[in-house]
C-alpha cells in the first residue's frame, strides 16, 4: 500500500473532503452538479416556479377556464372525427421557450391563435406531429406513416380540424367572459422542437411563459398531451379578469335578499326554507271527439293541410369520396354512383322516402313514372 500512488481523482476527493467538512460536503456538491448543468433554461435565464409568479387562485382559475374551453373544443373535434375525444386534466406550469423545447423534443404542429377582439394576446396550441397525422388519417380515411412530416395537403386537412376546434373553444371563452371574442385565422407551423435552428424562434417576446398541459385522447388511437402556451402577462390579466367577474356575479346575488329584508344571509336562508311548497297536480285535457264512422272529421282535417307545399326530389344515386378526390373534380369529371342502369330511382317528399320510380322523357323534359309506393307511410290512402 505504501508504494501505491494516489490518482488525481483520489487527491481531488481528499481535498474536497477536508474543505467541505466530511462526506456531507461531497454529497451536497455532487447533488448540485447536475442542477448546474440542467438544460431547462437558456444561459443566464432562470425558470421561476409557478407559485412565484401566479397566485394559487390565478393558477386554479386559468386551469378551470381553459378546461371548460378545451372541453368545448373536444366536443367539436369529436363531431369532426366521428370518435370520442377527451381533452382534460389541465396542469399549469411556468416555462421558457427553451425549456418548452427541451421537455418536448419531438416534431410538433404549432397552431398560433391571435385574438383580434375581446382579448389582446397570442396563444399557441402544440400538438405532436404523430397526433396530427392520426387526425389526418381519420379525416382522409388513409393509413399514412405517422412519423412522416405532414405535406401541404395533409396540413390543410388538419388545419381545418384545428380551425373548427379552436372556433368552438373561442365560443366557450366568449360565453364565459360575457362578450364577443374573435380571432384571426390560425396559423400552422411544423417545427422539430429538438433542432436548434433559426426556424424554431419563439412566437412570444422574451420572458416566462405559462403552459397548460392537457391529457389528449382519441378513443384507442391517441393517448398523448396537448399544450396551451401563452405569455405570463396575458395569463395573469386573463385570470384576474375572470376572478373579478366571478366576484361581481356572486356578491350581489348573495346580498340582495339580505339588504331588502334587513336580515342576515343565514336568516334569509331560513325564510326561504319556510316558504310553502309548490303545489303540483296532474294536467287535465278535454276528451278527444271521434268521428261518426264515416270519416267526416278526418276529411275536414286533411283539407286544412292540402295546400301546404312540400319539396319532392328524385335521387339518382349516392357515393362516398375522399376530400382529395372532391378537390380534384373538374369540368368533364365523371362521378360513379351506387345505382345500376335500370334500377328504380328514390322519390322523397321533404327528405322522407315515399316512393320509387323510373326515369322517362316527356318531349324535351325528364320525368319519373312512379312504380312503387313505400308501404307504412301515414296518409298513404289519401296520397293515392
Amino acid at each position: 500500500m505504501a508504494d501505491e500512488s494516489l490518482s488525481q481523482e483520489e487527491i481531488d476527493r481528499l481535498l474536497r473532503k477536508s474543505q467541505g467538512g466530511g462526506e456531507g460536503g461531497i454529497a451536497e456538491e455532487d447533488a448540485a452538479a447536475p442542477e448546474a448543468a440542467a438544460p431547462d433554461a437558456a444561459p443566464g435565464v432562470s425558470i421561476p416556479d409557478v407559485s412565484e409568479v401566479l397566485s394559487v387562485d390565478q393558477a386554479d382559475t386559468l386551469g378551470e377556464f381553459y378546461n371548460i374551453a378545451m372541453g368545448k373544443a373536444a366536443t367539436v373535434l369529436s363531431s369532426i372525427l366521428g370518435r370520442a375525444v377527451d381533452i382534460t386534466t389541465p396542469v399549469v406550469s411556468v416555462e421558457t421557450w427553451k425549456s418548452l423545447r427541451d421537455k418536448h423534443p419531438v416534431p410538433s404542429l404549432l397552431v398560433m391563435i391571435e385574438y383580434t377582439q375581446g382579448l389582446e394576446g397570442t396563444n399557441v396550441l402544440v400538438v405532436t406531429q404523430r397526433d396530427a397525422n392520426i387526425i389526418a388519417n381519420i379525416m382522409d380515411e388513409e393509413e399514412a406513416d405517422l412519423d412522416q412530416p405532414l405535406d401541404e395537403y395533409r396540413q390543410g386537412v388538419v388545419g381545418e380540424a384545428m380551425n373548427q376546434m379552436i372556433g368552438g373553444a373561442v365560443v366557450s371563452i366568449a360565453e364565459m367572459l360575457g362578450r364577443e371574442v374573435t380571432i384571426s385565422p390560425p396559423n400552422l407551423f411544423l417545427l422539430d422542437m429538438k433542432e436548434d435552428t433559426p426556424d424554431v424562434n419563439s412566437p412570444f417576446d422574451e420572458g416566462p411563459l405559462v403552459q397548460i398541459a392537457f391529457s389528449f385522447e382519441v378513443e384507442e388511437l391517441v393517448h398523448s398531451e396537448m399544450l396551451q402556451v401563452m405569455s405570463l402577462d396575458f395569463a395573469k390579466s386573463l385570470a384576474d379578469e375572470v376572478m373579478e367577474e366571478e366576484e361581481e356575479a356572486t356578491v350581489p346575488a348573495s346580498g340582495a335578499r339580505s339588504e331588502e329584508h334587513g336580515s342576515s344571509p343565514v336568516e334569509s336562508g331560513l325564510e326561504e326554507a319556510a316558504e310553502p311548497p309548490v303545489q303540483v297536480k296532474r294536467a287535465e285535457f278535454q276528451p278527444v271527439r271521434g268521428d261518426n264512422g264515416d270519416g267526416s272529421h278526418e276529411d275536414e282535417n286533411l283539407e286544412i293541410i292540402m295546400d301546404i307545399e312540400v319539396e319532392v326530389t328524385v335521387e339518382l344515386g349516392r357515393t362516398r369520396m375522399k376530400i382529395k378526390d372532391v378537390l380534384a373534380l373538374g369540368e368533364g369529371s365523371v362521378v360513379e354512383l351506387d345505382k345500376l342502369v335500370g334500377e328504380p330511382m328514390d322519390i322523397y317528399a321533404n327528405d322522407k322516402l315515399i316512393a320509387r320510380g323510373e326515369v322517362v322523357v316527356i318531349e324535351e323534359d325528364f320525368g319519373v313514372r312512379i312504380t312503387e309506393i313505400v308501404k307504412g307511410r301515414s296518409l298513404q290512402g289519401s296520397l293515392n
